[in-house]
């Protein structure tokens, strides 16, 4: 159960049966669930399960391990899970059981992580080629477990090649199932609650941390512990700066405000950015511009169809936004 809706597992067996029809004869696929940094002392930060071990198991747990191994036609699938934890159970709750993640995923090979190693050392000497997630860092040093996982084995077995995972993962995710569709959507309407409590509460004068925390209220008042991702609260000339985190600025009477943010909904994110005037009304240069943007984004979902490129939508858009600016540029003229 993912925030009050449930997946079956065999959405996962599915997953799992098309991964295995990307992966080549004679691989591995070594996929890690994570783990939560630490923070301080003994406190972690949040845990965020590894999207491709999610895709496959349908577990939302830290320190799991997945492997699949494929060899002239057969397929495998094994799941390593932390042991019970004893007494720890008491201060951070139960490791999940066997039988639990057993049901949760469909696999029938359950065995505790410290067999992990001997696994691999028994299936790697047959094995031409890894996936591991390289996590689009292949330039840089070997800082995630998957890849100082993967450094390991370039050293021991160099016989082995590595590939990214993410080439099979990234086509497969494309295209949404059902199941899917459902928590994307849930996600949305979540989001668009809390877009909506912003614009109904916000006043000039308040810090741009205030008026976010109307949207992380909607959130939690619908069961999102968290957002999707790091909240973008940008007003005024703020809002230039393609990435600001810092929400932490004043918007005055005048100012837009400009809005990046998603809920999630079992994994699944929205990701949705508005902007609005803090006083409740456009300016007139305001109401140009947005509804520039307004019609340029519904210019281009008219355009949508299979085929179609990113690169054509792009153009088109540019080109409109060119001829509109031009407009623009003379209307501000005339005003003044």
């Amino acid at each position: 159960t993912f925030g009050g809706m449930t997946m079956d597992r065999k959405f996962f067996e599915k997953n799992r049966r098309k991964m295995f029809g990307k992966m080549n004869d004679k691989s591995l696929m070594v996929l890690f669930s994570g783990e939560a940094p630490a923070r301080s002392g003994d406190s972690l930060y949040s845990f965020f399960v590894n999207r491709n071990f999610f895709y496959v198991t349908g577990i939302d747990r830290d320190k799991m391990i997945y492997i699949a191994y494929k060899k002239n036609g057969v397929e495998k699938s094994i799941l390593f899970i932390p042991p019970s934890n004893g007494q720890m159970a008491r201060w951070i709750g139960e490791n999940m059981t066997a039988e639990e993640a057993g049901n949760i995923s469909g696999i029938e090979e359950i065995r505790y992580i410290d067999e992990f190693e001997a696994e691999i050392e028994k299936l790697i000497n047959d094995t031409n080629c890894v996936y591991i997630d390289m996590d689009d860092k292949f330039d840089r040093p070997f800082s995630t477990k998957a890849l100082r996982f993967g450094a390991r084995l370039k050293n021991e077995y160099p016989h082995v090649e590595l590939k990214d995972a993410q080439d099979i993962f990234a086509p497969l995710r494309q295209i949404k199932e059902p199941e899917e569709i459902k928590l994307m959507k849930k996600a949305i309407d979540i989001t668009k609650s809390g877009i909506y409590s912003m614009m109904k509460n916000a006043k000039p004068g308040m810090m741009e941390y205030e008026i976010e925390a109307y949207f992380d209220f909607e959130l939690k008042r619908n069961g999102v512990k968290v957002p999707a991702f790091t909240t973008i609260a940008a007003g005024g000339k703020n809002a230039t700066v393609l990435h600001y985190e810092d929400n932490d600025s004043v918007v005055n009477d005048g100012e837009m405000i400009l809005f990046d943010l998603g809920a999630a909904w079992g994994n699944y994110s929205a990701d949705i950015t508005r902007t609005f005037p803090v006083n409740g009304r456009f300016t007139d240069t305001q109401k140009d511009l947005y509804n520039m943007v307004l019609e340029g984004q519904r210019l281009v979902i008219d355009m949508i169809r299979p085929g179609v490129p990113f690169s054509e939508l792009n153009k088109a858009l540019r080109e409109y936004y060119v001829k509109e600016m031009g407009k623009e540029a003379s209307l501000k003229m005339t005003r003044n």
